[in-house]
């Protein structure tokens, strides 16, 4: 065991290089400003001057958790932001094989640390905090949890003076305050009413009370028995990030507290005698809520902490390692995009996880609605694997089928992925059908879903039309109009006689947060928010554009409509320049918007690329969105009419309806009702990282369809290729 006083020991000064750490090894070091705890997922760092906690990503490098050493009280000092530095002892730091552990020891409560002669004044029975000394131990393993354990022992933290009398006073807790660092969150917590989700808006609802010292929260529980597991998740762009809190006696959430959690200190310790908290867990990494949702029932089956000497190989949330659900080779399809009377064309990547060479057969199943052709007799029917087009979830028999070969051999490794690309003939009608990708080795054989899209007609034609300021284009279908000096934003969009979108063109108008909006639907920039309300209401655009036909003539489909193009930004995006294209297919109920931003400085430029429209649909419609694959509602009459999706969002009208879905992954779609004006607002945020002199393209598909089951299809346009 080790025992100092001091914590900001230097880093050993050695110019050999540091090895890699692998999967299944942990290790403790100590740095310059603290300590630290690593392993292949985490790197864990203690503040040697304040014990603040901050949890990193070691892919990415970011900070997603951050945790000030915990208080016992009341009172709570809190300082998030600028946490207090106190006295903090070392008692031991090791790692052995796959775990690593940091121990430390500071007074339990600073106030009464720094200022005890005042406290007691006011506050006599709150004199033994003085004389309580706090232990921490963080433990961490091969997985991508942190395990931590607090322990009060009734001794002064300098041991010059102890606790001599029994004090009545039974009302001290433990309040601990993780803090989600995230950008852009969304909340899970599960509610015995049901699994709650909702994007975390900074002072308003589900999170509006901080840090109050005696106000519980207003918006989510705070007592541990209104929750179905002790578990809380906080998802952004693909990351998660959990606190699983067993034996709180109670939880306020606020702001990005995940949530601040108490735990009861029964009675009052007699001199040396210690008392240990439940202990917590963080996670952290890839994925949602099931992760954490699936550690936490693991921990309460177990007792303990998994991931060390039982420690599992397989990251079933991001698709690596070897275990249940695992397949020697794994296919990386984007969706099929065609337009009936064209070839189509199919293009698919095979990878394995292991550097052995495995051979196989490739070959694709293709409904006969696909092809406009009947299937013949001895063709056999798809057994039903996944319901591609269920709303609700029930299975459905996929139409009769043929299969194509499309490669007799084909070698696959780890390194050595193999390609494949073949053309399709497409005579069927417009709509969605469903692929399936069959891999056979041996006597094994693995299917993938493939979902294909037959996006218009060929019969039909494209006509681009110039008219005064205004562009116009019409495909046999639907009409778009756009109006280049009012930043570049579409004005309308109709099919038949609907017509989708709401404007004030050629004026601006207040629509929510929003004082100046031009309505309608148009890309804009942020820089990195943090803020969902500054998101939902700036629309400022610093470019101004020029416009042309534009036409896309390499590739198999015949993208036709409007170019802009933009010279430098101004402000802070002087050095940025944008192309923006408004594209469709002849007869097709989709339009395309591509945004591709270039970098014409020399430093790099992170920002988000939101996309913004607004429709009035009328009354008893609603929002649907996307989450884990289900289709979720959101009536414009809720309270708090806000949600957030994966990629895909629709609003609903009598004549129809419109979606909108992010053509690339990792993107959110927000659906926003403003009653004042009776509007939806649909927001595509992606985000945009620009090297110097780098060029990046992102993109979101318009679609409008007869009802909502229909659309609701069009989610698996969302793929690794925008067309």
């Amino acid at each position: 065991m080790v025992k100092t006083e001091t914590c900001r020991a230097a880093a050993t000064a050695s110019c050999q290089p540091v090895p890699a750490i692998l999967p299944g090894e942990a290790r403790a070091e100590v740095t310059s400003y603290g300590w630290v705890l690593k392993n292949f997922w985490l790197e864990v760092r203690v503040d040697g001057q304040t014990g603040c906690l901050d949890i990193v990503e070691q892919s990415t490098g970011i900070t997603t958790i951050r945790e000030i050493w915990p208080e016992l009280g009341p009172p709570y000092p809190g300082g998030f932001k600028k946490p207090a530095t106190r006295p903090l002892r070392l008692v031991a730091l090791r790692a052995v094989g796959a775990q690593a552990e940091i121990v430390l020891e500071s007074p339990a409560n600073i106030w009464w640390w720094r200022d005890e002669t005042n406290l007691k004044r006011q506050w006599p029975a709150g004199s033994v905090l003085s004389c309580y000394t706090l232990r921490r131990r963080y433990l961490l393993g091969s997985d991508r949890l942190l395990a931590v354990e607090t322990q009060v022992i009734a001794q002064h933290f300098n041991h010059a003076k102890t606790a001599t009398e029994t004090m009545a006073y039974q009302g001290f807790h433990l309040r601990t305050f993780p803090w989600a660092v995230n950008r852009l969150l969304d909340v899970t917590v599960p509610l015995k009413s049901g699994l709650f989700q909702a994007p975390v808006i900074y002072e308003k609802f589900p999170f509006m009370v901080h840090d109050y010292e005696f106000l519980r929260s207003g918006d989510l529980p705070a007592d541990p028995g209104d929750y179905q597991a002790p578990w809380s998740v906080f998802t952004s762009e693909g990351q998660a990030v959990g606190l699983i809190w067993p034996g709180a006696s109670e939880v306020r959430f606020g702001l990005h507290w995940m949530p601040s959690v108490f735990y009861a200190l029964p009675v009052v310790l007699a001199p040396e005698e210690k008392h240990s908290f439940p202990a917590y867990y963080f996670y952290c990494g890839s994925g949602d809520y099931r992760a954490v949702a699936d550690y936490e029932q693991a921990l309460s089956a177990r007792g303990r902490n998994p991931g060390t000497s039982d420690a599992t190989t397989v990251d079933q949330y991001t698709g690596n390692g070897i275990g249940n659900g695992w397949t020697p080779v794994r296919c990386k399809c984007p969706p099929v995009l065609a337009v009936a009377g064209k070839p189509a064309g199919i293009k698919l990547r095979l990878l394995t996880a292991g550097t052995r060479l495995t051979t196989g057969q490739v070959a694709l199943s293709v409904p006969a609605a696909f092809t406009g052709r009947q299937p013949e007799p001895q063709e056999k029917t798809l057994k039903s694997f996944m319901s591609w087009g269920s709303v609700s979830g029930s299975t459905t028999a996929p139409p009769a089928h043929r299969e194509v070969l499309l490669k007799k051999e084909v070698a696959v490794s780890g390194s050595q992925p193999a390609v494949i690309k073949y053309s399709l003939d497409c005579n069927g009608k417009p709509g969605f059908q469903q692929l399936s990708l069959i891999w056979r080795a041996g006597e094994h054989e693995t299917r993938w879903p493939v979902p294909a899209f037959i996006l218009g007609q060929s019969d039909q034609a494209v006509q681009v039309k110039q008219q005064q300021k205004k562009w116009q284009v019409y495909n046999g279908y639907l009409q778009f109009t756009l109006a280049p000096d009012f930043d570049g934003s579409l004005t309308q969009l109709q099919v038949s006689k609907k017509r989708w979108l709401y404007t004030g063109y050629p004026k601006q108008h207040s629509i929510g947060h929003a004082p100046h909006s031009t309505g309608g639907a148009k890309f804009f920039v942020m820089p990195d928010s943090r803020d969902w309300l500054a998101t939902l209401s700036n629309e400022d655009v610093p470019w101004h554009y020029q416009a042309s036909p534009a036409k896309i003539t390499d590739r198999e489909l015949p993208w036709q409509g409007v170019v802009l193009e933009s010279g430098a930004g101004s402000d802070k995006w002087q050095n940025i320049a944008v192309q923006i294209q408004y594209l469709t297919l002849p007869g097709s109920p989709v339009v395309l918007a591509l945004a591709g931003y270039h970098n014409k400085g020399d430093q790099t430029v992170v920002f988000d690329s939101i996309f913004n429209l607004y429709t009035r649909s009328g009354p008893k419609q609603s929002f649907y969105y996307c989450r884990e694959d289900k289709m979720m509602e959101l009536p414009h009459d809720f309270k708090h009419a806000l949600a957030v999706g994966a990629s895909f969002g629709a609003v609903t009208a009598e004549e129809g309806v419109l979606a909108l879905v992010n053509a690339l992954p990792g993107g959110h779609i927000r659906g926003r009702f403003h009653k004042e004006k009776g509007l939806w607002q649909m927001t595509a945020l992606q985000r945009v990282s620009l090297r110097a002199g780098a060029r990046q393209q992102v993109a979101v598909y318009l679609v409008t369809a007869a009802d909502k089951a229909v659309a609701w299809n069009y989610r698996f346009l969302t793929g690794n290729e925008v067309y």
